[in-house]
C-alpha cells in the first residue's frame, strides 16, 4: 500500500495533528482499526496531500473505529480522556472534545463505532437505552479501501479515500441528508 505524505507547503494545524496522533496511537494500542472520515479526511487529502484548496464545511474530526463491543469502544474513549486536553460530551456518546494544553481550541471529535459491535446488522444502538440507532453499512469496505497518510515522522493514519467518502455518510443519521445535503464534488481517483 502506498503511503501519502503531507506536503511541505501545506502543514497540518498543530492542534489537529495532536488530535490525529492521539487517536491513532490510542486506537493502535487498544488493537482497534480506525480511519479518519468526513470533512477532515477530505481536507487532509485534498489540501494537505494534493495541494488542492478545500473550503471547510465543518470543524469536527470524525473517526470510524472498528470495535467488537461497547467495552472496547469505552476503552478507547477512556484512553483518550486520560490525555491532557481531552474531555467528554455529556450529551453525545460518540463525542469528545480536545481543548489543547492552553484550553483554547475546542475541537469536537466524533468516534463512530462499526464492525463486530453491529452483531451483523449494519446498525449500532447507543447505550444506555439503545433507543438511538445509527446505520454504519459500508464502513468495513471503506476501511479496506482507505489510504495511508504519514501525518508526522513515523505516524501514519488511515483516511477514507475520495472514492468512498460520501457513501457511509449518506446513511448515518435518519433525516441527516435532508438537513445537511452533501454537495456535488468533482470526482478524483486516489489509489
Amino acid at each position: 500500500m502506498a503511503i501519502y505524505k503531507i506536503k511541505t507547503g501545506a502543514p497540518l494545524d498543530a492542534i489537529l495533528l495532536t488530535v490525529l496522533q492521539a487517536v491513532a496511537e490510542d486506537a493502535a494500542s487498544a488493537g482497534i482499526d480506525c480511519m479518519l472520515v468526513g470533512a477532515t479526511a477530505r481536507d487532509l487529502l485534498l489540501t494537505h496531500v494534493f495541494g488542492i484548496p478545500a473550503r471547510r464545511a465543518t470543524h469536527d474530526v470524525d473517526f470510524a473505529v472498528a470495535v467488537e463491543d461497547w467495552n472496547q469502544f469505552e476503552d478507547l474513549k477512556t484512553r483518550l480522556l486520560a490525555r491532557e486536553g481531552f474531555d467528554t460530551s455529556e450529551r453525545m456518546k460518540q463525542r469528545l472534545y480536545y481543548d489543547g494544553e492552553k484550553k483554547e481550541a475546542g475541537y469536537p471529535i466524533d468516534l463512530v463505532p462499526f464492525g463486530g459491535i453491529t452483531q451483523g446488522t449494519d446498525e449500532i444502538s447507543w447505550p444506555p437505552d439503545m433507543a438511538v440507532t445509527m446505520n454504519v453499512v459500508g464502513y468495513g469496505e471503506v476501511l479496506a479501501a482507505a489510504v495511508s497518510v504519514e501525518i508526522a515522522e513515523g505516524v501514519n493514519i488511515r483516511v477514507a479515500s475520495r472514492r468512498c467518502r460520501g457513501w457511509p455518510y449518506s446513511s448515518w443519521w435518519p433525516g441527516r441528508i435532508a438537513e445537511h445535503p452533501i454537495p456535488r464534488m468533482r470526482r478524483i481517483s486516489i489509489t
